[in-house]
């Protein structure tokens, strides 16, 4: 399945694409997109996220046939 996650890192918005079963693998694949992208370790990015009420939304989405 495709997932969108969308994050609040500080204010700003970063929006990754992954592929999971499952979303909790979802939401740990895109951590680790999303550390990769802010040069910061996953745990860093996990820790904040985690720690912090309204920042992060994973949304299951459709893939598009073409």
């Amino acid at each position: 399945m495709r997932y969108k996650a969308t994050f609040n890192w500080y204010g700003e918005i970063h929006e990754v694409w992954t592929d999971a079963k499952l979303p909790n693998s979802a939401f740990n694949k895109a951590t680790v997109k999303l550390a990769k992208k802010l040069g910061r370790t996953k745990g860093s990015v996990r820790n904040y996220l985690h720690g912090k009420g309204n920042s992060y939304n994973i949304e299951r989405k459709p893939r598009e046939e073409g």
